[in-house]
C-alpha cells in the first residue's frame, strides 16, 4: 500500500522504499507483485483515500478488491534521532506488524528500509534476501534522492491511456522531468531516475527526452518498471504494434511475477482489436492473481467484444463475488447486462451503486434509454453530466450531452436538441454517426461551428477543443483507436529495438 506519512517529502521516500522493497522481494521468485500504480488506479476507482491506503481497516478492503493475498501497509515517522518504520503484512486471517529504526540520512534509511519490509515479506514463505542485495533505487546522494522521491511521486499517479487516453498536467509532469534531471545531476547513476525520467517524457509526448533518457539504460534494467513501460510506449508508438507487444512478454519471460505487464499486455491486445488474444491474457494473469475482481472484469469485457454474452456475464458475476463492496465490479456487471441487451438486470445492478456519479450514471441512464424509459434516463444523465467534473472526464460529459439531444429529440423539442448537441461538440467529443433523429439539427449545428471556425481563422483565435491527452495509440474524439493513422516519425536517436 502508498506509506503514510506527516508530509509530501516522507511520502515521497517511502514511495521509493516500497520500490526497492518490491524489486527485492520479486527477485526472490516467491511473489507475484501488485504495482503501486495497479493499487493507485483501484483505488480512485473505488473512492478510497490513497493517504488512508496503509490504515488497517482500509487495507483490508483494498486487498479484498485487489484479490491479493496479503498487503504491506507501511507509515513513516521521524524525530531527531532518526526515522521510524512502522509496518504490518495483512492476508485473510491476520494482521503480522514489524518495526524498524532507521537513520536520518536518506541513503542509508532507503537501503536499511526497504531490506527490513523485503525481509519481513518474505519471511512468511521461509525466504531470505541474498547476502549482499541490491536493488534500485539506490544511491549515496542524498540531494540526489530527495529530487527522485518528488519526481516519482508525480509520474507514479500519471495514467497511462492504454485503453482510454489520459488527460495529462504537461507543467507538473515538466517539473517532475526537471526534478529527475536534477537527480542524475547529483547521481549519474542513479538508474532509477533515468528509468522515470524516460517514462514521463514518453507520455507526455517529449519523444526526443524519452529517447534520450532511455539510451542512458540497458535491457539488465527491465526490473525497473519504469524503463520497461517507457521502453514499451516508445517501441509501440515509433516502431511497431507488434514489437511493443514483444518488448512485454520478453519481460514476462524472466519476470512472471509482474501483474502490471501482464495487465498492460491484455490491454493493449483489446485496444489493437485482438479480443480473443486479449482474453487469452487476462485468463493468463488470473493463473497467477486468481481473486483479481479486476482481471474478473477485464475478462468479461473482452468476452463480450466476442459476443460471448453468457460467458462474459458469467466472469463479471465472479468479480463481484469475489468484491463484493467493489463500484468497479458492479459496473462491469451492469456493463455486461447492457452489452447483452437484458436492460433488466443491468437497471437492477447500477441501481444498487452507492454514491454514483459520472460515468455510472450514464451507464444506468443508457439502459433506462435503451428500455424506451425516457424520462427515466433524462435525470439521470443530467446527473451524470453534473458529477462528471474530473478533466479526463471530458468525452463522458460529451457523450451525455449527446444522449440529452436524443432526449430532446425524441420528446420533440428540436431546439433543446439543438443546444445540447452543441454543447457536446463544444466539449470535442464528436459521434462517428449522428443518430436519425440528431440529423436535421446536426447540420444546422454544423455550420454554425463551420461559421465560427471561420471567424476565428480570420481573428488567429481559433484554439483546439480537446485537452492535452497521452495514449499508446491514436484515438478518435469519440474514444475510438484510430489504428490506421501511420506511425510517427521516430525521434534521433531512437534504438531500433529487436526481441
Amino acid at each position: 500500500m502508498p506509506p503514510s506519512a506527516a508530509d509530501d517529502d516522507l511520502r515521497g521516500f517511502g514511495m521509493m522504499l516500497e520500490a526497492r522493497a518490491g524489486e527485492l522481494i520479486e527477485q526472490s521468485g516467491k511473489f507475484s507483485e501488485l504495482h503501486v500504480k495497479q493499487v493507485l488506479a483501484m483505488a480512485d476507482a473505488e473512492g478510497l483515500a490513497a493517504t488512508q491506503l496503509s490504515d488497517e481497516a482500509t487495507a483490508k478492503q483494498a486487498r479484498t478488491i485487489l484479490g491479493a493475498d496479503r498487503v504491506v501497509t507501511l507509515k513513516l515517522a521521524t524525530d531527531a534521532k532518526g526515522m521510524t518504520l512502522t509496518g504490518a503484512i495483512i492476508d485473510a486471517k491476520k494482521t503480522t506488524p514489524f518495526t524498524a529504526k532507521l537513520p536520518i540520512t536518506w541513503p542509508e534509511a532507503l537501503t536499511q528500509g526497504s531490506e527490513a519490509v523485503a525481509k519481513a515479506v518474505l519471511a512468511t514463505e521461509k525466504a531470505t534476501l541474498p547476502k549482499k542485495p541490491s536493488a534500485q533505487p539506490e544511491s549515496k546522494s542524498p540531494e540526489a534522492l530527495r529530487a527522485l522521491a518528488q519526481c516519482y511521486a508525480i509520474v507514479i499517479r500519471q495514467p497511462l491511456g492504454i485503453d482510454n487516453p489520459a488527460v495529462l498536467n504537461g507543467d507538473e509532469l515538466d517539473g517532475a522531468s526537471a526534478l529527475c534531471e536534477k537527480a542524475l545531476v547529483n547521481d549519474p547513476s542513479l538508474r532509477f531516475a533515468n528509468a522515470v525520467l524516460a517514462l514521463s517524457r514518453a507520455i507526455i509526448g517529449d519523444a526526443a527526452g524519452a529517447t534520450k533518457a532511455l539510451n542512458g539504460l540497458a535491457d539488465t534494467d527491465d526490473m525497473v518498471e519504469p524503463y520497461t513501460l517507457a521502453r514499451f510506449w516508445m517501441v509501440t508508438r515509433f516502431q511497431s504494434n507488434e514489437d511493443g507487444l514483444a518488448s512485454l512478454k520478453v519481460v514476462l519471460q524472466k519476470h512472471p511475477g509482474e501483474l502490471i505487464v501482464r495487465s498492460y499486455l491484455a490491454d493493449t491486445q483489446s485496444v489493437l482489436n485482438d479480443h480473443a488474444g486479449s482474453q487469452a491474457s487476462w485468463a493468463e494473469y488470473l493463473t497467477v492473481n486468481p481473486s483479481s475482481a479486476f482481471a474478473h472484469g477485464r475478462l468479461s469485457k473482452e468476452l463480450a467484444r466476442q459476443n460471448k454474452h453468457d460467458e462474459a456475464i458469467a466472469a463479471a458475476k465472479k468479480g463481484l463475488e469475489l468484491a463484493p463492496t467493489s463500484r468497479a465490479a458492479r459496473l462491469e456487471l451492469g456493463s455486461r447486462y447492457i452489452d447483452a441487451n437484458k436492460l433488466d438486470d443491468a437497471i437492477a445492478t447500477l441501481t444498487e451503486l452507492k454514491d454514483a456519479k459520472g460515468e455510472a450514471l450514464a451507464r444506468l441512464g443508457w439502459a433506462h434509454w435503451l428500455k424506451g424509459n425516457v424520462d427515466a434516463a433524462a435525470p439521470l444523465f443530467q446527473k451524470a453530466l453534473e458529477t462528471a467534473t474530473a478533466p479526463g472526464e471530458w468525452r463522458t460529459r460529451g457523450r451525455v450531452h449527446y444522449n440529452l439531444a436524443l432526449v430532446e429529440a425524441k420528446r420533440g423539442k428540436l431546439d433543446a436538441a439543438k443546444a445540447s448537441l452543441m454543447a457536446s461538440m463544444q466539449t470535442g467529443y464528436k459521434v462517428r454517426s449522428v443518430d436519425a433523429s440528431l440529423s436535421k439539427v446536426a447540420k444546422e449545428v454544423e455550420r454554425a461551428e463551420f461559421q465560427k471556425a471561420g471567424a476565428d481563422a480570420g481573428s488567429g483565435t481559433r484554439l483546439s477543443l480537446v485537452p492535452k491527452e497521452s495514449s499508446l495509440v491514436p484515438f478518435d474524439p469519440a474514444g475510438e483507436p484510430d489504428l490506421l493513422r501511420k506511425k510517427d516519425t521516430a525521434p534521433q536517436g531512437f534504438v531500433i529495438y529487436k526481441f
